[in-house]
């Protein structure tokens, strides 16, 4: 799990730091995700829509769906949600595809605000394969996060 979420360290540290006390986001995350690996010694996969990539209480966007209508692309839409609850339009949505068949990682923290309802993440390198995908949502100033959302596994054009 260490090495899986590695290359998040940037964005884990961002969306665990309120809940990782006295130790970095990496930690944490590697700490919540404890229950996303599967198998046998030394057989372990990781069962993706289990992964958390944050964790807090702001509203998430609604109805996330990620296609790739277009070569190289993933494409997110979701439903803005402003003004329920503790949801803002100002709040900025971060995006995350993984390449298993790569074993490769790619995002984008402050990918768009969440009253844009859509974002365009280019994963070039990828086409061809299937990624899984995820997303969540930071508050502007950075001092609240919401829960990330597993938005599948897309075969990228």
């Amino acid at each position: 799990m260490n090495n899986f979420l590695r290359p998040l360290s940037d964005l884990l540290d961002q969306t665990f730091k309120k809940t990782a006390i006295g130790m970095s986001g990496g930690n944490k995350a590697f700490s919540e995700n404890k229950n996303a690996i599967t198998g046998t010694a030394p057989d372990f996969t990781v069962d993706y829509p289990k992964v958390v990539l944050s964790k807090g209480s702001l509203p998430n966007v609604l109805s996330p769906v990620a296609t790739s209508p277009t070569a190289g692309k993933l494409l997110l839409n979701w439903t803005d949600n402003s003004g329920k609850k503790k949801a803002l339009s100002s709040d900025l949505v971060f995006v995350a595809a993984y390449s298993p068949d790569l074993d490769e990682w790619e995002f984008v923290e402050e990918a768009a605000a969440r009253n844009a309802g859509t974002f365009t993440l280019d994963l070039t390198a990828f086409s061809g394969k299937t990624v899984q995908t995820y997303m969540g949502v930071f508050a502007a100033d950075g001092k609240k996060v919401s829960d990330s959302q597993f938005t599948g596994a897309v075969n990228i054009l």
